[in-house]
């Protein structure tokens, strides 16, 4: 896509947003980036010098799930999550948002800070879910302090959004990774 390169960022083609982009040099890998106010699809690379309020002009792109390799949540960790009563485990509810029982098994991609993905996709199995975060399990810890997930939204839409890892722990035979919502990926 052609764009207009105005100073230390990037003008959307279509809707004229200024985003907190550059154009890369040469040798230098693109991430995927999508303009916030229109969708259009940019390969660039973030401006540090650009002014931090127009972060919010851009979403990282949508993440190609290698779904190849592929591995899939045990129908034991389903069973365990669907015996787990949300009520039990704390009295004090320490999220700012009520969550909501959401039993689903989704792919997982660990991403790094700039969400680009690192390592392999794996199903985990959700428990519960608010307004900005959600709790899941899995059967090893994980070690990376993002994630990308995909989850079925209305409408047979699939959203992928990215959350930041608060804890994972052991429970049970299994471990619960529980994240805050970072950032939508893609439109």
């Amino acid at each position: 896509m052609a764009s207009v390169y105005t100073g230390s960022v990037l003008k959307c083609e279509v809707c004229s947003k200024e985003m907190p982009l550059r154009l890369p040099e040469p040798e230098e890998a693109t991430d995927n980036w999508v303009c916030a106010g229109c969708g259009t699809a940019y390969y660039a690379i973030v401006d540090e010098t650009s002014p931090p309020e127009l972060l919010q002009n851009v979403r990282p792109g949508k993440i190609e799930f290698e779904y190849d390799d592929l591995v899939h949540a045990t129908e034991e960790i389903e069973q365990f999550v669907g015996s787990l009563n949300l009520g039990t485990e704390s009295s004090v509810e320490k999220r700012t948002a009520n969550r909501r029982v959401f039993h689903a098994a989704i792919p997982v991609q660990p991403v790094d800070e700039n969400f680009r993905p690192l390592g392999e996709v794996f199903m985990a199995v959700t428990r519960d879910i608010s307004a900005t975060g959600l709790c899941m399990f899995y059967n090893r810890a994980v070690e990376d302090e993002y994630l990308a997930v995909e989850l079925d939204a209305a409408g047979g839409q699939t959203l992928q959004v990215v959350i930041r890892v608060c804890r994972c722990r052991p429970m049970g035979r299994f471990y619960q990774i529980a994240g805050e919502f970072i950032t939508q990926l893609g439109k």
